[in-house]
């Protein structure tokens, strides 16, 4: 039996295929398909266990995962005009230099 020391145990989360399935209103056969692909895509950090049908969630490194994304956004909104799309040059600058207007 694998041991997790208390800190591991307080970053990890448990759900069973049942219970997504049932709160998405999905079958449970598409549901295990859907958390498989999320899974091999890293779409999110978890792991599958069939005997069980239970997904273990590593909600640490999702979380740091999101966090790292917020940031991206962050910097993203930030340098860009979000009327045209276009990045912006100067961070200082009030008029996008591509549509001429305020982003």
């Amino acid at each position: 039996m694998c041991k997790l020391t208390f800190r591991q145990q307080l970053s990890i989360y448990n759900l069973q295929i049942p219970e997504i399935a049932e709160k998405c209103g999905s079958p449970q056969d598409c549901v295990i398909v859907v958390i498989e692909g999320m899974i091999k895509d890293k779409e999110i950090y978890a792991d599958y266990f069939e005997s069980t049908q239970f997904v273990v969630f590593d909600q640490k490194t999702n979380r740091d995962e999101i966090e790292t994304i917020q940031n991206k956004f962050e910097v993203w909104e930030k340098t860009t005009c979000k009327n045209c799309g276009m990045k912006i040059q100067e961070s200082n600058q009030k008029i996008c230099e591509y549509c001429g207007e305020d982003y």
